[in-house]
């Protein structure tokens, strides 16, 4: 862990997605794929999130802050991340329904060593927001019978 690239401490720090961290992409409507929103997690407990919008070639945040709660357990040789996101953040009323697109990428960031970079849905060429490539969550009520 003492390897790892960490050097942000604070709240959507800017050079999160330079740091060891997960990023997560998440469109919740498969018809708008220029709306999204994404979280950067760092192994060093920094949360970034935005709301974004995708407009030709340049992406633009918009000041936005969601209610995530991110919990960071470090050991000796590992770390693990929870978040947790209320759905009304995501512009999702429960129940959801329909579809949204999804995907979430590891970049291994350790001191003197290329990163690392693995993905739940690989985005094999070009950059990592290509919602088209992402999968699919499908919103189904629980069955409580």
């Amino acid at each position: 862990m003492e390897k790892r690239r960490i050097t942000g401490t604070s709240r959507d720090y800017s050079n999160a997605w330079k740091d060891d961290r997960f990023e997560i992409f998440f469109v919740p409507d498969p018809s708008n794929l220029q709306f999204y929103y994404q979280f950067i997690i760092t192994s060093g407990g920094v949360l970034w999130d935005g709301k974004r919008e995708f407009r030709g070639d340049a992406v633009n945040p918009r000041d936005w802050n969601s209610n995530a709660k991110l919990k960071i357990t470090r050991k000796k040789d590992s770390w693990n991340a929870e978040l947790t996101i209320p759905l009304a953040d995501l512009g999702i009323q429960p129940p959801a329904k329909g579809t949204s697109l999804f995907n979430i990428y590891r970049f291994r960031t350790v001191k003197g060593k290329p990163v690392g970079s693995y993905a739940w849905v690989p985005i094999l060429t070009g950059n990592n927001f290509q919602p088209e490539r992402f999968g699919k969550i499908i919103w189904k009520e629980a069955d409580t019978k």
